[in-house]
């Protein structure tokens, strides 16, 4: 890495220094054969957020979702099954409350977008550096790494 590259020196996060908002900077996942991919596309939109008193709150997706032709809920209710389905992929957004828990932030999941989701704990590797708050997590054999920076 260059300097200017450089996030420096990396540590666990401890509670109060993950108070307040972050925005996405970078979504990627590293793949069994070597890939990298972007789920939600090269430059993310994504808001997470952690209060004080303890809850949390994750909204996620890719720039590129299409537009409904209008900005009121009701007419993206009326949307056809194949933008819904577009917008629905490129997006996800939970809350619930969260903790430390050695290296990790858990998040407790009490609404979803996927309804799965819902009752579960999801724990990611912390990380906490000038680059920003890393995220990170092993779904299978495939790690996504998301970092973030204070909004």
């Amino acid at each position: 890495m260059t300097p200017a590259t450089d996030p420096g020196p990396e540590r666990t996060p401890q509670r109060a220094d993950l108070i307040g908002a972050w925005q996405l900077v970078r979504f990627h996942s590293a793949l069994p054969d070597g890939r990298t991919v972007e789920p939600y596309g090269p430059r993310p939109l994504g808001t997470l957020i952690y209060t004080e008193s303890g809850r949390m709150s994750a909204a996620l997706c890719s720039p590129d979702r299409g537009d409904f032709g209008g900005a009121e809920f009701e007419t993206a209710a009326r949307a056809s099954d194949e933008d819904k389905v577009r917008a629905f992929t490129g997006y996800t957004s939970y809350a619930g409350t969260f903790s430390v828990v050695g290296d990790e932030v858990c998040h407790d999941i009490d609404i979803a977008l996927v309804p799965s989701m819902i009752g579960r704990r999801v724990c990611r590797t912390a990380r906490l550096g000038a680059g920003g708050l890393l995220l990170s997590y092993t779904h299978g054999a495939v790690t996504s790494t998301l970092r973030w920076r204070r909004a």
